[in-house]
Parts: C-alpha cells; structure tokens; sequence
C-alpha cells in the first residue's frame, strides 16, 4: 500500500490542502481500488482464520 500513499502524497488524495489536483487515469485508479481490495480481503480472511 506504500504506493497508494506515494499517489496521494503526489496531489492525487484530498488531504493536505490542496484544492485543484490532477486527473488519475482510470487504468491506474482501477489498479489503486483492486489493490486495496487485495489488501483489505487478506487482512479480514486473516482475522477469521485466526479466531477459529
């Protein structure tokens, strides 16, 4: 995920201020949000394997 927030600090998030920030091609968005997704399954199906 070090890389979804190298794309935020780079002006493509709404934090830190900025107002106007440039356009993410929709390819890389998709990668961003799968990316994500990949990340937040792992850490849910890791919790519910190790409560069982």
């Amino acid at each position: 995920m070090i890389a979804t927030a190298e794309l935020r600090n780079a002006g493509f998030g709404t934090g830190h201020g900025i107002s106007q920030r440039p356009e993410l091609d929709v390819p890389t968005a998709r990668l961003v949000v799968a990316a994500a997704v990949g990340v937040a399954t792992f850490y849910i199906e890791a919790h519910a394997a190790a409560r069982q």
